[in-house]
């Protein structure tokens, strides 16, 4: 039995503590700061502003609130999470400031955008679309903020940060793979649920763009069945690209099957998740070292 322990020990230590160059760090970094502004840029939480009070049900963070915030005070909170991406992207040239001022420009984006991802949704919970954004990104508000781009040393003190953002999205997706079979067990997969899913376009006001292909898979229960029990077994399996980091591509394209798949023909827009997990998972640096060490083919 000690012997067991202390394998699992030793596995998850590994999988923590795995040496990663700051690079990939800072693509990281710098990676959510940019998703930060593009969920800012392109759905802006002030459009949803007035709400009526009835319909606002705040989480506990802003419980104090008992209506939506003013237009001009979610404005100003845009701007300053833009404001604080800029200034993120701009500190990072200076060695002298890049640590501390990237620390603080991190933090007041994390901080402020996960306000502002609390004020969409009036069902007591942040904005669903936005979840594996920000759960993904948290572990690095303590992350080493010093390194750079050419600083291609593997290191732990970097690795620590890069595999706990790792993770946060592999327990997010066991957890949704792991509830499923909970609440209904194996019915999930071999029952009619993912048929009746499939049908839901027809009674949309709104038809998902590959609304004939759903109909087409919840047509034939076999295909119903099959597609049920790869998402399962998708989001249940995601936990081993913690541990076994050539499984990570696979789940890439598992990832983008999925969640494109979702948006296509059932209209839920979850396609941004599939972003996230991109850009945790692959090694941005190590792809750019490749690139730059191909032949150029001489002139004919």
């Amino acid at each position: 039995m000690s012997g067991l322990l202390t394998v699992v020990r030793r596995t998850v230590h590994d999988a923590f503590f795995r040496p990663e160059t700051p690079a990939r760090l800072v693509v990281l970094q710098g990676g959510f700061m940019a998703f930060f502004a593009a969920r800012i840029l392109v759905e802006p939480a002030h459009r949803l502003t007035p709400q009526p009070p009835g319909l606002f049900r705040p989480v506990p963070m802003i419980e104090l609130l008992d209506r939506m915030p003013p237009k001009g005070v979610v404005i100003a909170g845009e701007i300053i999470v833009l404001l604080a991406v800029a200034a993120w992207f701009r500190v990072g040239r200076s060695p002298e400031w890049r640590a501390r001022g990237r620390r603080i420009a991190y933090v007041v984006a994390w901080v402020v955008f996960l306000l502002l991802a609390t004020l969409p949704a009036s069902r007591g919970k942040i904005w669903h679309r936005d979840l594996l954004l920000i759960w993904g990104s948290a572990p690095l508000l303590f992350a080493p903020t010093d390194g750079s781009w050419r600083d291609r040393r593997t290191t732990r003190r970097a690795g620590f940060a890069v595999n706990s953002s790792i993770a946060f999205l592999s327990v997010a997706y066991f957890c949704t793979g792991f509830q499923k079979l909970k609440a209904s067990g194996l019915e999930w997969i071999f029952s009619d649920n993912l048929q009746w899913a499939l049908y839901w376009g027809r009674v949309r006001g709104d038809p998902p763009p590959w609304r004939e292909l759903a109909f087409f898979i919840a047509d034939r229960p076999w295909l119903s069945q099959l597609s049920a029990a790869f998402i399962v077994a998708f989001e249940v399996g995601f936990i081993l690209v913690l541990f076994f980091p050539k499984t990570r591509p696979a789940f890439i394209v598992a990832a983008w099957m999925f969640h494109v798949g979702t948006y296509l023909m059932l209209g839920l827009d979850y396609w941004f998740y599939a972003f996230v997990v991109t850009l945790v998972l692959v090694d941005w640096p190590r792809i750019a070292e490749r690139v730059r060490r191909q032949p150029v083919p001489a002139p004919a």
